[in-house]
């Protein structure tokens, strides 16, 4: 029995953490993912930090649990609901010599100036910042890349290994002021 309380504390830290966050009543579903869009009005309310505030924006989460608390949003003047939210995988193209599922690395963002180019978006458009701690969840498929860079569209999921780490959201540089 002890041994098995270890395994499986061992086990829940292994996995991405979870975070307590609020939602609208349509998201408010076990299994909705949902994308987080930040506005800068949310950064003075008093829910901010339970509801968004250990959220990376434009980071996608999976609902995990509905809780039976609400608040209402002074911004979309809305009750929110009270939820536990995952990490969802993000889709990128990342290095194929990388590419192996289960393994922890460091993101490497993919250069590229071939905006007509099928895959650029998987490039250019992940919100993962070079050098982030990410886990590869499954490899999809092969990527034709017309710079001749070998590699492979992804699933993967950024990591921390500080369970602390609580200021998960960055602020882009333009964000507040556009």
């Amino acid at each position: 029995m002890y041994c098995s309380n270890i395994i499986i504390r061992y086990a829940a830290l292994d996995t991405d953490m979870r975070k307590v966050a609020m939602v609208t009543p349509a998201q408010a579903r076990t299994g909705a993912t949902f994308k987080v869009l930040i506005n800068p009005r949310c950064l003075r309310c008093r829910y901010y930090k339970v509801c968004v505030g250990r959220l990376r924006h434009g980071g996608k989460y999976r609902v995990i649990e509905v809780r039976g608390t609400a608040h209402l949003c002074p911004l979309i003047r809305e009750k929110m609901k009270v939820v536990l939210v995952e990490d969802a995988p993000v889709v990128a193209v990342i290095n194929a010599k990388t590419a192996v599922a289960g393994i922890r690395t460091r993101y490497e963002k993919i250069t590229c100036g071939e905006m007509r180019c099928k895959y650029y978006r998987y490039c250019a458009g992940t919100l993962l910042e070079k050098g982030e701690k990410v886990k590869i969840v499954r490899v999809l498929q092969g990527v034709n890349c017309p710079l001749g860079k070998t590699l492979v569209l992804a699933e993967i999921l950024p990591v921390s290994d500080d369970p602390s780490d609580k200021q998960i959201f960055k602020e882009p540089s333009n964000y507040l002021n556009p």
